[in-house]
């Protein structure tokens, strides 16, 4: 389960007792060029060295043939979602007063704060946004290295407060704010290095929970968002295609 730490031993096992090995993949463990002399020398050895490979989504899928996997040794079993937790349900009084959120409607971003899950593109248009809709408010869930950076492009272009991070939230608050939001939005990128989102769970969390959600083309959540039906696909890099979805949305959030 963890192709950059662990493939060694689990090699190392198969080779001494003959035990079948099975590396299970997401992404970016594959996609993510590494410098010459690294673990990025054994990754394609390992994939190609497995009894079989186990692929989270057709992205993933593709990228392993890429390297140079036998197509017949891939297992796509995409992620799932435990629908008794993440359900359809009422809206959380308790949520919004203790993020001071009463009385606007919310759109949230779930994630690590890394630059591909691609939040300071929602932040960096949502001013326009929210002066076509006043009672919008974006609520970004998650922790990491670049939450003082959006903390500070949130405080640029939020004049009326209407950005919040609220860094790690429980379980409850979690789901708390996936049945209080009216839309999720997380419009990840592939990095420059080739880091990219093997599939996008978070994106089956708020479907689950009967929330429309906007995602990039050509992306792994673009397998899981279906366009005008469960969401919106917009084009990777055009920032006026993301505002613009996002403006339609709150204005109709069945189309």
């Amino acid at each position: 389960g963890e192709l950059a730490s662990t493939a060694w031993l689990a090699e190392f096992f198969r080779r001494v007792l003959g035990i079948r090995m099975v590396l299970y993949v997401h992404g970016e463990e594959i996609t993510t060029r590494f410098d010459a002399g690294s673990f990025g020398s054994r990754r394609v050895a390992h994939l190609r060295s497995a009894d079989a490979v186990v692929a989270v989504s057709r992205f993933t899928e593709k990228a392993l043939i890429e390297q140079g996997v036998a197509a017949e040794r891939i297992c796509l079993i995409e992620n799932g979602v435990d629908t008794t937790r993440f359900s359809p349900g009422p809206d959380d009084a308790a949520f919004r007063a203790k993020y001071g959120l009463i009385g606007k409607r919310l759109v949230v971003a779930v994630g690590r704060l890394v630059a591909r899950k691609g939040f300071d593109k929602t932040i960096g248009g949502w001013a326009r946004v929210h002066a076509a809709h006043p009672d919008a408010h974006l609520v970004v869930i998650g922790d990491g290295p670049l939450r003082a950076e959006l903390e500070a492009a949130a405080l640029a272009v939020s004049e009326s407060d209407s950005i919040t991070l609220v860094g790690a939230v429980s379980d409850a608050d979690l789901l708390a704010a996936y049945r209080s939001a009216s839309l999720f939005v997380m419009p990840n990128r592939t990095m420059p290095d080739g880091d990219t989102e093997g599939f996008g769970l978070v994106f089956v969390e708020a479907m689950a929970a009967s929330l429309p959600c906007l995602a990039l083309q050509a992306t792994a959540p673009a397998e899981i968002v279906v366009d005008r039906q469960t969401g919106r696909l917009v084009p990777a890099g055009d920032a006026a295609a993301l505002e613009a979805a996002l403006f339609d949305l709150l204005s109709d959030p069945a189309g």
